[in-house]
């Protein structure tokens, strides 16, 4: 099996593209020229990052879908080089399950490619909270007091419609108010 899975978990940061004891052979050449990842069904929230790389490699940054890693080097600094590899996302509203397929090809120093191998990531969402702001803009505190003394009028708690807002779900099943002690939050 040439292949890798593993799984990215919205907000943890980023999921590895290779295994940490990945593995790259050429019967006929000890140096690498490059591997370029292709995330090929890539979505503009997502990208491919490197961490530290060995001083002979070089990164060309993810663009449309592709992350170049070049220079003559070892097949053992390439290895490192691999194992810093990372998908990352930005989405807050991914599908659970889905997987993204990023295809691997490394070229040796005398210009022939490998096999290519595909790495696949699949998504994890997370449910984030909904938010509730009755702030008036600009909001500067996330809460917002008035005081009520007892026998005068009813106070509004806000002066302004409260904004409900919640970026993976357009269903809110419940609200509900809690006064803590003489305050109302």
């Amino acid at each position: 099996d040439t292949g890798f899975a593993s799984t990215w978990v919205e907000d943890a940061g980023g999921a590895s593209v290779t295994a940490f004891d990945v593995l790259v052979t050429d019967p006929d050449s000890d140096d690498l020229s490059q591997c370029v990842f292709d995330l090929l069904n890539a979505d503009l929230t997502e990208s491919l990052v490197v961490g530290d790389l060995p001083a002979e490699i070089s990164v060309t940054p993810y663009s449309n879908g592709r992350l170049i890693l070049s220079g003559e080097a070892s097949i053992e600094e390439y290895l490192v080089a691999l194992q810093g590899v990372e998908y990352r996302n930005t989405e807050q509203n991914a599908i659970d399950g889905a997987v993204r397929n990023i295809r691997v090809v490394c070229t040796d120093a005398e210009g022939d490619a490998s096999n290519a191998v595909l790495s696949k990531i699949t998504l994890a969402p997370v449910n984030d909270a909904p938010v509730l702001d009755i702030s008036e803009a600009p909001a500067t505190a996330p809460n917002h007091l008035v005081t009520f003394t007892e026998g005068e009028p009813a106070v509004r708690i806000s002066n302004v419609d409260p904004i409900f807002t919640d970026v993976d779900n357009t269903r809110f099943q419940r609200s509900q108010e809690r006064r803590v002690g003489k305050e109302c939050r």
